[in-house]
């Protein structure tokens, strides 16, 4: 069987997944950030794709009203790439599940 959850398997990658943006030709520097605050006030420039939960002010609420916190199970450790010269390329928000209590 060739077909695998509506993807045919004879296709090339590209054909059926949207092109990968071209790497920056210099360094990217990666940190994890225990808060979504941390990570600085150019987040806001970052693009949320209208996702309500990757947009930074709803991440940093979260955090700050503790929705998003150690003691709730949610453990921040967000990812942040920056280039040389410092400015935000991107962030991956992470949560580390230390326990559900029944949430899932």
């Amino acid at each position: 069987d060739t077909a695998t959850h509506g993807l045919d398997c004879r296709r090339p990658t590209l054909a059926v997944y949207p092109r990968r943006p071209s790497l920056p030709d210099h360094p990217v520097k990666i940190a994890t950030c225990p808060a979504f605050a941390e990570i600085g006030d150019d987040t806001a420039a970052l693009d949320d794709c209208g996702d309500p939960f990757l947009n930074p002010a709803f991440l940093e609420a979260a955090e700050i009203h503790g929705a998003a916190a150690r003691f709730m199970g949610w453990q921040p450790c967000h990812v942040a790439a920056r280039a040389d010269d410092g400015s935000l390329l991107g962030v991956l928000p992470l949560y580390r599940r230390t326990h559900s209590f029944g949430d899932f």
